[in-house]
C-alpha cells in the first residue's frame, strides 16, 4: 500500500492529542507516540496511565503497547489486513486506514488525504446483515469485513460496531472518509461455538442482576439470522450527536501488549488489577475494588476463563477522573468442551478450575490488600444472588428471543462453580476470627478501605 503522510495525528474529538510515527524509518512494527505541544498547554492530560504528560516524547515501546490495543486480533485482523494489502505487523499502516473509529475518544487521521477529514456521514446496512451475518458464519472477519466500515474494534471475536437511528443500523461511510462515531457493538453467532450469542446475552444480564454495571445487551433478528446487539459504555447519545467518552482497557493502562494479555503468557493479574484500581486517577477506589472481587467470583461460578485484561477497562469523567468501566465480555467458555478450563487469570497462583482450592482463594484475598472476613461474605453473597437468579433470567431470554441448547449446560456449570465457592466461603467463615463484625452488617462495604487522594 502507498505510504501518504510521514505521520498521523491523533485526536479527542476534533483536538489535537499528539502525532504518531514509526519509530524508525524504513522498519515495519513499532510506533513512536508524541504529544502536541497545544495539548499539553490546554488539558495536559495523558491519553493513557502508561504515556503520561511528563513524557511528551513517548517510547516506541509504550507507544506501540498502547496502540496496538486499538486493533483487531487473530483472524478478524488478518483478514482486514490481507483486503487492505497491508504487512500483519504495521500497526502504522492499519491505523491509517481503520483508525478514525476506535475504542474510547481517540480518532487517527492521515493529514494529507484527500477530503474532509470531519464528515460525519454513514451508510445504511440494514437490508444487508441477514446476508452478512450468514457469511460471517462462514469465514473470519467476515461481518466486519463486509460492512466496508473503514474502522477498528480490539478483540479476537468478530464483531461490527453500527449506529442504531430509528431502527435503521448504520456504519460509517467509506467513501467520504467518516469519521462517524458507533453506538453499539453487534456480535454474530459462530459456528465454532453453539449459542455464543444467547450464552453472552445471559451471562451479562445475570451480571446485572446481581448488581454489577454491565451495558445494555440484546438479541436482535435479521430475517432468519441472530445476533447479540451491546450498547457501547464509551459513547453518550446526547441531543447533538454521539459524544465519544475515553476509556482505555487494563493492558493499556499498564502498558502491556495485547500479545501478552493472559497471566500465562507474562500478563497481568489479579495483583497487577488490584494496584491498577488504586492508582490516583481512579475516583472510587473502594467500591471499585469490590465490584472486581464480584466479577471475579461471577466469572468462576459461570467459568468465563476469558476475563483476560483486556476485558476490563477504565472509563474516563470529562475531569479525566478514571472509574472502572461497565463489565463486558462476560460470558461462559466452559460450556464448550474444546476450549481448555484454564482461567486468564490464576486465582492465587492455580489456573485450572478443578484445582483451585480454599487455599487458592487466601492467595486472590492478598492480592487485593482483603482479608478472608472480607472475602468470604462477598463470596456468599455473590453466590446467593446468581443462585436466586440464574433460572430466571434463562425464563426471560428463552421468552424473549426463544430456547437454546446452551441454557441447560450453562445451568450445570454455574451449579458445580456455585457448590465449589459456597464450599470454600462456609470453610474460610468458620476460620475467620470470632471478633469480627461483618462490614456489610455494619452498612459499610466490603473490606476495602478508601484510598485517600494523592498528588
Amino acid at each position: 500500500m502507498r505510504e501518504r503522510g510521514a505521520y498521523l495525528e491523533v485526536r479527542w474529538g476534533e483536538v489535537l492529542v499528539g502525532r504518531l510515527t514509526r519509530a524508525q524509518k524504513g522498519r515495519r512494527g513499532r510506533v513512536r507516540f508524541e504529544y502536541a505541544e497545544s495539548w499539553l498547554d490546554e488539558a495536559s492530560s495523558p491519553i493513557s496511565l502508561s504515556l503520561p504528560c511528563s513524557e511528551k516524547h513517548c517510547t516506541a515501546e509504550a507507544s506501540t503497547d498502547y496502540f496496538e490495543n486499538l486493533l483487531p486480533e487473530g483472524d478478524v485482523y488478518s483478514r482486514l489486513c490481507a483486503d487492505s494489502k497491508i504487512l500483519e505487523g504495521d500497526i502504522y499502516a492499519f491505523l491509517r486506514v481503520f483508525g478514525k473509529e476506535c475504542a474510547g475518544a481517540l480518532s487517527i487521521f492521515d493529514p494529507s488525504c484527500d477530503g474532509p477529514q470531519f464528515s460525519q456521514s454513514y451508510k445504511d446496512i440494514t437490508d444487508n446483515l441477514e446476508e452478512m451475518l450468514d457469511d460471517a458464519g462462514k469465514r473470519g472477519g467476515g461481518i466486519l469485513l463486509n460492512a466496508d466500515a473503514r474502522l477498528s474494534i480490539a478483540g479476537a471475536q468478530d464483531k461490527l460496531p453500527v449506529h442504531l437511528e430509528k431502527g435503521r443500523y448504520l456504519v460509517p461511510d467509506a467513501k467520504s472518509n467518516s469519521f462517524a462515531p458507533t453506538s453499539a457493538i453487534l456480535k454474530p453467532p459462530s459456528n465454532l461455538y453453539p449459542d455464543i450469542h444467547c450464552n453472552e446475552a445471559f451471562c451479562m444480564a445475570l451480571a446485572g442482576k446481581i448488581g454489577l454495571a454491565v451495558p445494555e445487551t440484546r438479541i436482535v433478528s435479521f430475517g432468519s439470522k441472530q445476533a447479540l446487539l451491546v450498547n457501547r459504555y464509551d459513547r453518550e447519545v446526547t441531543e447533538t450527536g454521539i459524544r465519544r467518552l475515553h476509556q482505555e482497557d487494563f493492558c493499556q493502562a499498564l502498558g502491556v501488549s495485547s500479545r501478552r494479555k493472559y497471566e500465562s503468557d507474562g500478563g497481568p493479574g489479579f495483583e497487577d488489577c488490584s494496584t491498577l484500581l488504586m492508582h490516583p486517577a481512579v475516583a472510587s477506589v473502594a467500591s471499585d475494588r469490590e465490584k472486581f472481587v464480584i466479577c471475579a467470583v461471577l466469572n468462576y461460578i459461570i467459568g468465563n476463563c476469558d476475563a483476560h485484561a483486556k476485558n476490563f477497562s477504565l472509563l474516563y469523567a470529562p475531569d479525566r477522573s478514571a472509574r472502572l468501566a461497565p463489565f463486558y465480555d462476560v460470558l461462559s467458555t466452559r460450556v464448550y468442551p474444546k476450549l481448555k478450563a484454564n482461567y486468564a487469570m490464576a486465582i492465587g497462583k492455580t489456573f485450572r478450575f478443578d484445582r483451585i482450592s480454599e487455599h487458592s482463594w487466601i492467595q486472590f484475598a492478598k492480592s487485593f490488600s482483603l482479608r478472608i472476613e472480607g472475602l468470604y461474605p462477598l463470596m456468599l453473597a455473590t453466590a446467593g444472588q446468581i443462585r436466586n437468579h440464574a433460572a430466571s433470567v434463562i425464563s426471560e431470554q428463552e421468552a424473549a428471543y426463544g430456547s437454546a441448547p446452551v441454557y441447560a449446560s450453562l445451568l450445570g456449570i454455574i451449579e458445580e462453580g456455585l457448590e465449589r465457592v459456597e464450599r470454600v466461603a462456609k470453610s474460610l467463615q468458620k476460620s475467620a476470627k470470632p471478633d469480627y463484625v461483618d462490614a456489610r452488617s455494619t452498612g459499610a462495604s466490603g473490606d476495602f478501605p478508601a484510598i485517600p487522594s494523592r498528588s
